[in-house]
């Protein structure tokens, strides 16, 4: 998904900005002239104050801090603290260095942190997802999934909407698609007097569509459209429109 991203206009901006090209531009010649790197310190200040400027106009959006948004944080912080003890041991010039590079590293903190925590998050979700299953199969609701390139969020408003002046009825949060978010979703809120229970399925490759009808075993499918977004994911749009034909709900 990293390299899906940077393949896109937004994603190759986010190694373009003037700062991050002068930091690799320093970092180059500092291995020959260390001193040099003490341009950084002008650098840190200029986007310490950006941010606090953007965060005065409340341009930032505040990241909601789910189980991944923690791993990203801890990642982060391991980088730095690293970068602190290893310029606390070498000489003042080795140091700028290190903590330079310090600086840069933190662009991959994405797929560092989904690798080294891949164990724990895998575990814990084997063991989220199979609470939630036995729990979903007691209350036993009827399970309307909704799946497609797009409008699967607003289709699955649309349909609690109109459901629940009916039936006791529980949709899924916002545009959480995903097994963790739907098994969460189901152990907080999936009353045993929940009726009809409305699922959007998202996916990202082939397969995923039919993990989560294992899992949730839809007895009515919704196929919104099919198009082209996340094609740099799927690879062609052939494989997008298989991926929503694995929605095989149990009874329509």
């Amino acid at each position: 998904r990293v390299r899906a991203f940077l393949t896109t206009s937004e994603g190759r901006s986010v190694f373009l900005p003037s700062s991050l090209l002068v930091k690799f531009a320093l970092i180059v010649m500092g291995f020959i002239t260390p001193t040099i790197l003490l341009f950084f310190l002008p650098i840190f200040l200029w986007e310490d104050l950006v941010v606090f400027w953007q965060a005065l106009r409340r341009k930032i959006r505040r990241p909601v801090l789910t189980l991944r948004g923690w791993e990203l944080i801890t990642t982060g912080i391991v980088f730095i603290i690293m970068g602190i003890i290893l310029s606390m041991i070498w000489g003042a010039n080795l140091s700028l260095l290190i903590l330079a590079i310090t600086d840069l590293s933190l662009l991959f903190t994405a797929p560092l942190a989904v690798l080294w925590t891949a164990p724990l998050v895998y575990f814990t979700k084997v063991k989220v997802m199979t609470a939630a299953r036995e729990y979903l199969g007691v209350v036993n609701p009827v399970v309307v999934g909704i799946t497609g390139s797009y409008g699967k969020t607003s289709t699955k408003e649309f349909t609690a909407a109109v459901l629940s002046s009916k039936y006791k009825t529980l949709k899924t949060e916002a545009s959480h698609n995903t097994e963790f978010g739907i098994a969460r979703k189901i152990l907080k809120d999936l009353e045993p007097k929940i009726q009809i229970f409305v699922v959007e399925m998202g996916a990202y490759k082939k397969g995923e569509i039919v993990k989560l009808c294992d899992f949730v075993r839809p007895q009515i499918g919704v196929l919104t459209a099919v198009g082209t977004q996340h094609l740099a994911l799927f690879g062609s749009r052939e494989n997008i429109m298989l991926t929503k034909k694995e929605m095989q709900p149990e009874s329509t």
